[in-house]
């Protein structure tokens, strides 16, 4: 039944002859004019469309054709195949680079990587291969994803269209001084594993200005030639969800959540004073913690607070009791 409107209404078929029998001729009129109106609709109606594509499986030529018949934008999601869980199955570097080059690259709106899902072996997208779909507004290939961005960093900073960024980095080689070039990044999200990461980032963070959401993390502490200090987030005026994994901790932004676990705090910083927008805050796992809840007293729009990990030898502190929109404090 999901194919008889294509069936009936698509090309010349005995199906579509009967029906047109039947009809009368100012019927047969008014179906034209509704098909062509509804037709002409479409294109506006859906300017983007969803595309699975599975290398090795997917027809991506007729894909490419289709886009560019209708003219449609795609938001295309990477797939493996089909799972069977006795066979560990692999997708090689040179099958992913030749499904990417035959789509149409003016056509293709955002690139996903597929999901945590399967038995299928991660699979290497080299960032060579992404250069050239500069019409991205939106590219994700996060942790635990199927794909994997590998190569020089600086083949992305040309997609300059960007707004959202969503990467496993571990596997990406190069400096990150030309992140600066994503002028219209909103979302960014890198998570580096366990490789020494973010060198020079902070250069190119700083002049983000459009920046919504900034989420970095990494395993391992970076250099302090490399740390993201309070200066880099000075200009993130628009910022309003800051989370820093083992990075670093922030100044002077209007946030409303902020997470600072894992970043070796000694005190509570005087810094998050100013942060009075603040709704959630995440200070757990900071082991050396003591002292400097008074820097807390300004939060008075603070919902939640995890203090998970911090030492509390007298219980949770006045100045965090006193906090009047406090609703959950862990």
């Amino acid at each position: 039944m999901a194919s008889l409107p294509e069936t009936v209404l698509g090309t010349a078929s005995p199906a579509q002859d009967a029906i047109l029998a039947h009809l009368s001729r100012q019927d047969k009129l008014s179906l034209a004019a509704s098909c062509t109106a509804l037709y002409g609709s479409s294109l506006a109606w859906f300017q983007e469309v969803d595309v699975e594509v599975t290398p090795t499986v997917t027809d991506v030529a007729a894909v490419a054709a289709w886009l560019h018949k209708y003219g449609a934008f795609a938001r295309v999601t990477l797939k493996m195949p089909l799972d069977n869980p006795a066979i560990q199955q692999y997708i090689s570097q040179e099958q992913v680079c030749a499904c990417l080059s035959a789509l149409p690259a003016s056509l293709v709106a955002s690139l996903a990587g597929g999901d945590i899902t399967g038995h299928a072996l991660p699979s290497r997208l080299p960032t060579s291969a992404l250069a050239r779909l500069t019409r991205l507004t939106s590219l994700e290939l996060p942790l635990h994803f199927k794909f994997v961005a590998s190569g020089d960093a600086a083949n992305l900073w040309q997609l300059t269209a960007l707004q959202r960024l969503r990467l496993e980095s571990s596997l990406c080689t190069g400096a990150w001084r030309g992140l600066a070039a994503l002028s219209q990044l909103q979302h960014l999200e890198i998570n580096c594993g366990a490789v020494p990461p973010f060198k020079d980032l902070p250069a190119g963070l700083s002049t983000l200005t459009a920046l919504t959401h900034l989420d970095l993390s990494t395993l391992k502490l970076p250099p302090q030639e490399h740390a993201i200090l309070p200066q880099h987030l000075q200009r993130l005026s628009l910022l309003q969800h800051l989370s820093l994994y083992r990075v670093a901790t922030s100044d002077d932004v209007m946030l409303q959540h902020l997470e600072l676990s894992f970043c070796d705090l000694a005190a509570v910083p005087e810094q998050l004073s100013a942060l009075t927008a603040l709704t959630r805050l995440n200070l757990s796992d900071n082991d050396t913690m003591v002292g400097g809840w008074q820097h807390l007293r300004p939060l008075t729009r603070l919902r939640e607070l995890d203090l998970l990990g911090v030492p509390l030898p007298d219980g949770v502190p006045p100045e965090v009791a006193a906090l009047p929109a406090l609703e959950r404090c862990y």
